[in-house]
């Protein structure tokens, strides 16, 4: 080991020690120490029960299941009890790269399965536990893993993950989509997405990802709303979202930018049309996004692409010239509105104050009262009727 463990964790396994109690560092903080880097949040396993680590200096008592946490500045300590012997229960681990530890007294590696060479040769196999692979959540997290540490899964690590499928369709909700979420954000989400469709794992979550799905994912910034953009853009957004329990602010945005893309179908060339999808998707940042992700589209799947590459640019034109385009401070308020149609506060309401903003984009000069009250008279002559229920014209 060339870095340093801090400090506190050496104390720490020192007064363990003397408690009769081996332990070895694991988990991310081991594979830290194998790349020569210092770690700052460090996992412990300790040949004791959790009743023999509670009483220890600064220490928080676990939720079932848990680590026992040691409170200590700039430093997450956490202490998991094992029943077993630590070259025991690192033999059980799922993945040979998971079955590393180091002996912070002793100063030496535990690698009964090899793992270290693995990371060194940039492979995921699976370990000794291997069974548990076909249970749905941890499947997904070995599939994030091998994402976050651009791993090459074997056959055998694929074969082991789609025994998973037959449980999967019980276990969708917040707990895989979480899995989900560190995997589309990871530096490799290609080799991680890809591994979910080889195991038959994908088609279970997203059943009409395109082919192409997981290589756009990894060509783009690790944008969370984009990638999973990206990922689901083959169509049963909605029901993927639901099922998979997204956030519903998340979850809007990701329909809101699916429903526009692609940017160059979606959007003509107006100022009106190009504001009206800037204020839907609610910043200039996501419109660049989606012409990030057109772009990368037009290279990788190899479509007729001079036309569209034309439309964007002229797109992104105009979207320069508008700036950020907020909805415009119209001279009128939304009481304005009520009086001069003569109702009450409602959808309609919203709509009218929408048409108006769209007409004073297309040209700010006729932001005034006379202009916006022959404007709403148009407006309410093409939907008249307390009830209407107009759809506003897609931009």
């Amino acid at each position: 080991m060339d870095a340093p463990l801090p400090q506190p964790v050496l104390a720490t396994a020192e007064l363990l020690r003397k408690r009769g109690i081996r332990c070895a560092v694991v988990g991310p903080a081991a594979r830290e120490l194998c790349a020569g880097r210092s770690p700052r949040d460090v996992r412990l396993l300790c040949e004791a029960r959790v009743d023999q680590l509670t009483d220890l200096p600064h220490a928080v008592a676990p939720p079932p299941g848990g680590a026992v946490r040691i409170g200590l500045p700039a430093l997450v300590l956490e202490l998991a009890a094992s029943r077993l012997p630590v070259e025991a229960a690192l033999r059980d681990a799922t993945l040979a790269v998971t079955a590393i530890g180091f002996d912070p007294l002793a100063d030496c590696w535990l690698d009964p399965l090899g793992g270290r060479a693995d990371l060194t040769a940039r492979i995921a196999r699976p370990g000794g536990g291997s069974q548990r692979l076909a249970e749905p959540l941890t499947a997904l997290a070995t599939a994030r893993l091998v994402a976050e540490l651009d791993l090459q899964p074997t056959p055998e690590l694929t074969a082991a993950l789609a025994l998973a499928k037959e449980k999967l369709p019980s276990a969708l909700g917040a707990r895989l989509r979480r899995e989900l979420d560190g995997l589309l954000c990871a530096r490799a989400a290609a080799r991680g997405l890809a591994l979910l469709r080889n195991a038959g794992l994908e088609h279970g979550m997203a059943p009409r990802a395109l082919p192409e799905a997981a290589e756009l994912v990894g060509r783009l910034p690790p944008d969370p709303v984009l990638r999973w953009i990206a990922w689901l853009r083959g169509g049963q957004a909605t029901r993927v979202l639901a099922r998979l329990r997204v956030p519903r602010e998340r979850s809007r945005k990701i329909e809101r930018g699916l429903a526009l893309h692609p940017l160059d179908r979606s959007v003509t060339p107006r100022p009106s049309s190009v504001g009206k999808a800037l204020r839907r998707l609610g910043s200039r940042q996501a419109f660049d996004a989606l012409h990030l992700l057109r772009e990368q589209e037009l290279e990788l799947t190899g479509e007729p692409a001079e036309a569209p590459r034309l439309r964007l640019a002229e797109l992104q034109r105009i979207a320069n010239e508008l700036g950020e385009a907020r909805a415009p401070t119209l001279v009128w308020s939304g009481r304005d509105v009520m009086e001069a149609l003569g109702e009450p506060a409602g959808p309609r309401i919203g709509r009218a104050l929408a048409y108006l903003a769209d007409r004073v984009l297309e040209d700010p000069t006729q932001n005034t009262s006379e202009q916006l009250t022959d404007w709403l008279t148009r407006w309410k002559d093409t939907n008249s009727g307390a009830g209407s229920r107009s759809k506003p014209s897609r931009p």
